[in-house]
């Protein structure tokens, strides 16, 4: 099985990604915040935590993931 992810950090390169799909797939990745950060799952509690990354997928087995 051939894959093809990446991890990109310039707009153009999401654009590019994206050129040409109707359907596109996300998922954020969040952190804790500081004060957060040794409380268990504080990373999942919107109070508690940001969002730091993002990954986006137009096929299977393809994806961006952006910093």
């Amino acid at each position: 099985m051939s894959t093809d992810y990446k991890c990109v950090t310039e707009i153009g390169a999401v654009r590019e990604y994206l050129a040409g799909h109707d359907l596109v797939s996300f998922d954020y990745e969040t952190a804790p915040d500081a004060v957060y950060r040794m409380e268990e799952k504080a990373a999942l509690d919107p109070a508690k935590a940001h969002i730091c990354t993002m990954s986006l997928s137009v096929k299977e087995h393809t994806g961006i993931y952006c910093r």
